[in-house]
């Protein structure tokens, strides 16, 4: 039996996989270009951006997946920072009483965060974009409280601080974004 090939069947798929890397070039264009949009307003701008590029779910977002982005990754990073507290707490047995009722209540100041980042991400999906701003405003002001209470104890609390500075920018990139998302819809 001989085995031959049409070559003439074999053009068009050359031609359709040549086209691929144009396709995903233009992928990623339209990707960046819905990034910078939604980062527009942000008083943390590069972070935004960085941010969200550097999460593959941002390719196949829109406006509001890239709401519902930034406030997982706010999410992710308090999440980072309760388990770093609870560390603290575990290695710090002999450090004084004050310090240790510090990072507890820090850590609760972070526990409620978190839970109301996961309330803004139930609003987001109710398309319910003032409470959005509303949850995220408050996990805010969560983390400002943690970081007053720190500011009294220099030391591994510092780390904290910076977290928590991370954490507010994420946030408040969040609700810039969510900004967008409201006036566009």
């Amino acid at each position: 039996m001989k085995f031959s090939i049409d070559f003439s069947l074999l053009l068009p798929l050359a031609l359709c996989l040549s086209f691929l890397p144009q396709l995903n070039a233009a992928d990623a264009n339209a990707t960046a270009k819905l990034i910078e949009q939604a980062c527009k307003d942000a008083e943390h701008k590069d972070l935004c951006i960085q941010s969200l590029q550097a999460d593959e779910a941002s390719k196949d977002s829109d406006l509001g997946g890239l709401v519902l982005l930034s406030i997982r990754l706010a999410g992710a990073n308090g999440s980072d920072t309760l388990d770093y507290i609870k560390k603290i707490q575990n290695d710090t047995s002999e450090s004084e009483p004050a310090i240790d009722q510090c990072l507890h209540e820090c850590w609760e100041h972070y526990l409620s965060a978190v839970e109301q980042l996961d309330d803004s991400i139930a609003a987001l999906l109710a398309e319910a974009s003032n409470d959005v701003k509303t949850w995220v405003e408050a996990a805010i002001i969560d983390a400002e409280s943690c970081e007053d209470a720190l500011k009294e104890y220099p030391g591994k609390q510092t780390v904290i601080l910076g977290r928590s500075t991370i954490f507010r920018k994420l946030c408040s990139n969040a609700l810039a974004i969510n900004k967008v998302w409201a006036e566009a819809n």
